[in-house]
């Protein structure tokens, strides 16, 4: 379906869980539906609101196995942030320069060192909501989503977005991610809870079921209704 989703992990990189949607803030997807057929959006502040939260569901392959206790995972940083200068590493499944047979089966997992070249605010915020990263090789499409990491083995970032002005060369561009901090910040003003709070819940399967059957439901809804008004027409199956 539209919001399922399959988890890979290792290098290779191999489908292995399959996931479903916890949250994510209705802020980012009414405006992403808003400018799906948008040439320019010159409104657009990046990063505000850009995260999402899945909750694993199972296996990909359903006789595989049973599912893992428990899942390794890095603490996140939701009080402070690495400052300006500051030695971090960033990790993820840069494809940019990859076909897509590649890409789908020997995509392996890159992690690269890096020095926080900028704390920078979202929006009219003060606090410190993104870090910026120069001329790193991790500053390619598939990298959005990876983590950076600080040498304590804290999760203190998502890579999420390039500076407008990005070159063709890693060299030449500026990768950002927003921080871990900023996400519970945000989530906190959204829900009522913050990023630990959040995760707390007891039945977070339970949780996601509620939010497709309510959030999903209205965004596949709002998706499909432009998309007709956009085709002229009514596919096929969509009423």
């Amino acid at each position: 379906s539209l919001y399922q989703c399959s988890v890979r992990i290792g290098s290779p990189a191999a489908a292995t869980y399959k996931a479903t949607l916890l949250y994510i803030p209705d802020a980012w997807m009414q405006e992403t539906i808003s400018s799906l057929y948008s040439p320019t959006n010159d409104n657009v502040i990046y990063g505000q609101h850009d995260y999402a939260l899945l909750v694993i569901t199972g296996r990909t392959n359903d006789g595989s196995g049973p599912m893992p206790a428990a899942f390794p995972y890095m603490p996140p940083t939701i009080s402070t942030e690495p400052a300006a200068q500051a030695p971090v590493y960033l990790i993820g499944y840069a494809a940019s320069f990859l076909g897509g047979v590649i890409a789908q089966k020997s995509l392996y997992q890159l992690a690269s060192p890096a020095f926080v070249h900028q704390v920078k605010s979202i929006g009219t915020s003060t606090l410190h909501d993104t870090l910026s990263f120069v001329g790193n090789i991790a500053g390619q499409h598939g990298s959005s989503g990876g983590a950076v990491v600080t040498d304590g083995g804290n999760l203190s970032g998502l890579i999420t977005f390039f500076d407008s002005d990005f070159g063709y060369a890693t060299s030449e561009r500026v990768v950002n991610a927003i921080t871990t901090s900023y996400i519970s910040r945000d989530l906190k003003q959204l829900t009522g809870s913050d990023l630990s709070q959040f995760l707390s819940k007891v039945d977070l399967i339970g949780a996601a079921k509620d939010f497709m059957e309510t959030k999903g439901a209205e965004y596949h809804r709002e998706y499909t209704n432009l998309w007709r008004e956009k085709q002229g027409f009514t596919p096929p199956g969509v009423y």
